[in-house]
């Protein structure tokens, strides 16, 4: 059975038209595409973007389970961004919440108390593991979400955007499904970061992949908000495996070099 809070916000991720729900199937009402359900999961994929990347962590959350190595990070450098990301936007309540690229949950299970939350994943193993949370879950494509537009005050995306060849696309799709005045906070991998890429050569989770992260500058995903019409009220860098963070509105030379992850948040 499908959860309500889903059956009212999901739409057919092809042409945006409203649902129809039975046991066996849902079906558009506008196109006739029909999608199945997995022990209660919507299965909205229709062509994945990124069909090795899904592959890989299918297997991974069934060999790494509930931890950040499940999402290929440290314990200490996962935990680390998360506390940063929170303190960054205070207390959340009542609030309609979209994971996007919610892997098993580790991030957003601290609002699922007090907020209404959304995971949306292509990975079933990993929503199997959202659920567990609390977390009302979907299994699409981030560049199809079947979710109706203007629907969301927070959208958070979590070190996803680098399985992801335009950011700029993925960023359009996320901002369309957040409310005006929403917030949109997504954290990515430093392009430019020495100590990144000295990691990223030598211990990283895909050493031995032949499908490998793409990884964003600054500017480039400043570009994709503003793009948007998405205002940037504040830029965090962090400096793994150093501890903290700071407030990093205009990064200079030193900085792009230093930081290893970035953290932005916009307002529609």
């Amino acid at each position: 059975m499908i959860d309500k809070e889903l059956r009212e916000i999901l739409v057919c991720p092809e042409c945006k038209g409203d649902l129809d729900f039975n046991q066996r199937e849902i079906t558009c009402l506008a196109c006739d595409s029909c999608y199945q359900t997995h022990t209660g999961i919507p299965v909205m994929l229709t062509h994945p973007s990124n069909k090795k990347w899904k592959t890989l962590y299918e297997k991974r959350a069934l060999e790494k389970k509930d931890t950040p190595l499940a999402c290929g990070h440290t314990n200490r450098s996962y935990w680390s961004l998360r506390d940063i990301i929170l303190d960054g936007i205070g207390d959340v309540q009542n609030r309609k919440i979209l994971d996007a690229g919610c892997g098993p949950g580790l991030f957003s299970k601290h609002f699922v108390s007090n907020n209404s939350v959304i995971g949306v994943d292509f990975s079933y193993n990993m929503l199997v593991l959202a659920r567990e949370k609390g977390i009302h879950c979907v299994q699409a494509d981030l560049l199809k979400l079947p979710l109706r537009t203007n629907s969301f005050d927070f959208i958070f995306c979590i070190e996803t955007v680098q399985y992801f060849e335009d950011c700029g696309q993925l960023v359009t799709e996320l901002s369309e499904a957040l409310k005006k005045e929403g917030k949109l906070v997504l954290s990515f991998l430093n392009a430019e970061s020495v100590v990144r890429n000295v990691y990223r050569s030598t211990v990283g989770i895909l050493r031995s992949s032949d499908i490998k992260p793409k990884w964003y500058r600054i500017n480039e995903l400043k570009c994709a908000f503003l793009s948007n019409e998405l205002s940037v009220e504040e830029i965090l860098a962090t400096y793994y495996p150093l501890k903290g963070y700071t407030v990093c509105q205009k990064p200079n030379l030193i900085d792009k070099y230093l930081v290893s992850n970035f953290v932005i948040r916009g307002v529609k």
